[in-house]
């Protein structure tokens, strides 16, 4: 017999033995069965991990968080990743690199995993706005759904929340006229066709939560889409033409030719990181950049 062999055959009898023992021991003292209760997630290193998750980043210097995201894979480690490729230009970026530069690293904590992304979407926003409240972040983005999310500190009755109001989609459609998200946009409009030479398509206004100002190119719908919210911000994405399968696959076909990553099957894609500005020139800029991609496409 090998020794590989004879250490396996000595690991297994010790371990049934003890096992045996363990059992009696219950048998004869019943009152100590309880166990320390433990944590039934499976390892990091399974690959049954669900798909989707929540996680924040924590500066080790004082141990506060700055940062809540919702990815994939192995979207934790990127912004640490995109700062030493020399990235700096966010309140994010400049918050890791003087983490780098004190010799230290970003701690980087999985809150949760999921089944969905609009799960994952749903407790990341809930993190920014009601736990750590979106002001103490560095987060660009708000998250999904704030304008139903309580912010944090925020204890008196809100409308849409603790108030009926309005339902969901009657009052997202007012909020339109009510916020005049169509002169904002107007506004980067004739910005953009000033300073780009680019001619857009129009105003669409048949979603009653977004409404985006349109130019159709290469298959997509290149769109700066505004919510309507009171802070009046746009974001630039390219939107598929509708949802059948061969509009959503020509969003992928750019994404995956482009810098652009492709969002919910295909039926959008934008340049990371994601995030929405109330300054038309910011718009404008993250416009042309999206647009010099696109025309790479052949």
């Amino acid at each position: 017999m090998s020794d590989l062999s004879r250490a396996l055959k000595l690991f297994t009898q010790e371990n049934t033995e003890k096992a045996i023992k363990e059992y009696e021991e219950r048998r004869r003292n019943p009152r100590n069965n309880k166990r320390t209760p433990v944590n039934k997630s499976k390892s990091i290193g399974s690959e049954c991990l669900k798909q989707f998750y929540v996680y924040v980043l924590i500066d080790p210097r004082d141990d506060v968080v700055f940062y809540v995201g919702k990815g994939q894979e192995d979207r934790i480690f990127q912004h640490e990743a995109d700062v030493k490729r020399g990235a700096e230009d966010t309140a994010k970026q400049k918050r890791i690199l003087e983490i780098i530069n004190s010799g230290q690293t970003v701690k980087k904590v999985v809150i949760g995993r999921f089944d969905t992304h609009m799960e994952a979407h749903s407790v990341e926003a809930v993190l920014i706005h009601w736990m750590y409240g979106k002001g103490e972040l560095t987060n660009i983005a708000s998250g999904h759904g704030v304008d139903t999310i309580r912010p944090k500190g925020h204890l008196e009755n809100l409308p849409g929340i603790d108030e009926p109001e309005l339902a969901y989609c009657e009052r997202t459609k007012n909020n339109r006229e009510k916020n005049d998200i169509i002169s904002f946009l107007n506004e980067i409009k004739e910005l953009i066709e000033r300073e780009c030479e680019v001619t857009f398509d129009g105003i669409n206004t048949s979603n009653d939560r977004h409404t985006y100002l349109v130019k159709y190119i290469k298959g997509v719908r290149l769109a700066v889409v505004s919510h309507h919210t009171a802070k009046r911000a746009a974001a630039v994405t390219i939107e598929s033409l509708s949802g059948g399968k061969e509009h959503k696959q020509r969003v992928i076909d750019i994404c995956e030719q482009t810098k652009l990553e492709a969002k919910d099957k295909g039926r959008y894609g934008r340049i990371m990181p994601p995030g929405s500005s109330a300054d038309p020139y910011a718009v404008m800029e993250k416009f042309k950049e999206t647009l010099a991609e696109i025309e790479k496409v052949f």
